[in-house]
């Protein structure tokens, strides 16, 4: 297959479907997956939902709503852009 494959889940709390979401990439060659509603704070560290062969980039909010997430293929090179992230309305 070809391209660039980019998806994108409300997945309504990383911590209950991490193990769904596990499955649901085994078999699909998706370069970047955006996650919305993950509902993670930062006492969750970000090993605890590694995907083999990617990079998670997360912004939390608290863990009764909000927060997304995305895995980004490890085969790709992107920059993190962390200057944004002082911006409290991005």
């Amino acid at each position: 297959m070809r391209g660039f494959k980019i998806a994108f889940l409300n997945i309504c709390s990383l911590t209950c479907h991490y193990d769904e979401l596990c499955v649901f990439m085994e078999d699909r060659a998706i370069d970047i997956l955006g996650l919305n509603e993950t509902r993670l704070d930062n006492t969750i560290a970000d090993s605890q939902f590694d995907i083999e062969g990617y990079d998670i980039i997360r912004r939390d909010r608290n863990r009764h709503g909000g927060g997304v997430a995305f895995y980004v293929a490890q085969s790709l090179t992107y920059v993190n852009r962390q200057d944004l992230l002082s911006h409290e309305d991005l």
